[in-house]
């Protein structure tokens, strides 16, 4: 305990001290320990992916939101590699991947690359965890790979038809403006104001990194919102009206980003989905409560 203790303590004065990077580098070191997982990467349509690996069992892949990565599943998520086979990947814009992406990028398009990243690691059947913007490049990719995806689970994700839309959405489909594209702490402070329903206290070092190392993911962010503005949102509708396996939507019911109709707007395109509302929580809820999420997760994945 007093060596958790001695951690914690040094963290929290070399934060303050202004070593963020050098914290964040730690803390990820002993979520893989923790976890038991690797951190790897694979090139894939002239592409360099980063994604953690470890486990055995049941294979689950993990796509996490726009500008989310890898690490953010955190450990209740990342130590289900203790009974499954976990894949945990970065989507551009976020994390460690990397390389030139298509100019015309939409969902479907990035489930098409991460369909042949997981043939190149020799993924056959598995389940899909997918959150944001994530959920709905996991909601293509089981269209595509049909009988090989066993089951669907989807946080807050974009894509679904809805008959209402909140004013963030509203104004990126009519002029393209976002909160993703930071670069200072006030604007990250206003993006965490859409993201979460409480957003997480963190020292200012560490915000003005973040604010910096932001910088380097602008263009491929910009990129991918592009496509996805091009494609629209109700794209992941149709793909789950294909998709016949089992399918979990867990839904934080204070989200800022994407209006609620959606729930109802999944409910009909996936008449055979389970769905969990998660009260006090917005966009990110395996971040915000990731105690209900696990439970709700395996549970679900418990009864297949």
């Amino acid at each position: 305990m007093w060596t958790a203790i001695a951690i914690g303590l040094v963290l929290g004065v070399a934060c303050v001290a202004g070593y963020p990077a050098a914290v964040l580098s730690l803390m990820r070191f002993r979520l893989r320990q923790a976890c038991k997982l690797q951190e790897s990467t694979v090139t894939v349509d002239g592409m360099r992916w980063s994604y953690l690996i470890g486990g055995q069992g049941p294979t689950l892949v993990l796509l996490p939101g726009l500008g989310g990565n890898k690490y953010q599943w955190g450990l209740p998520f990342l130590r289900l590699a203790a009974h499954h086979r976990v894949i945990a990947l970065d989507l551009p814009g976020g994390g460690g991947t990397s390389g030139r992406m298509d100019l015309d990028c939409t969902p479907e398009r990035l489930a098409n690359h991460v369909a042949r990243v997981l043939d190149r690691l020799g993924v056959q059947s598995f389940t899909l965890i997918g959150a944001s913007i994530g959920g709905y490049v996991a909601g293509h990719l089981a269209a595509q790979c049909g009988s090989r995806v066993e089951t669907l689970v989807l946080m807050n994700p974009a894509g679904l038809t809805a008959d209402e839309h909140t004013p963030v959405v509203a104004s990126f489909l009519t002029s393209g403006r976002h909160p993703f594209s930071y670069s200072s702490v006030a604007e990250m402070d206003a993006l965490y104001e859409v993201l979460f329903n409480k957003p997480p206290s963190m020292p200012m070092a560490l915000k003005r990194y973040l604010a910096r190392r932001n910088e380097k993911y602008i263009e491929d962010r910009e990129m991918l919102l592009h496509g996805l503005r091009r494609a629209g949102l109700g794209g992941l509708s149709a793909a789950l009206s294909g998709f016949h396996g089992r399918v979990l939507l867990i839904w934080g019911r204070d989200d800022k980003l994407l209006h609620g109709a959606s729930v109802s707007a999944l409910v009909k395109a996936a008449p055979h989905s389970q769905v969990v509302e998660v009260r006090d929580c917005g966009h990110l809820p395996y971040m915000e409560r990731p105690d209900i999420c696990i439970r709700e997760v395996t549970r679900f994945l418990n009864a297949a």
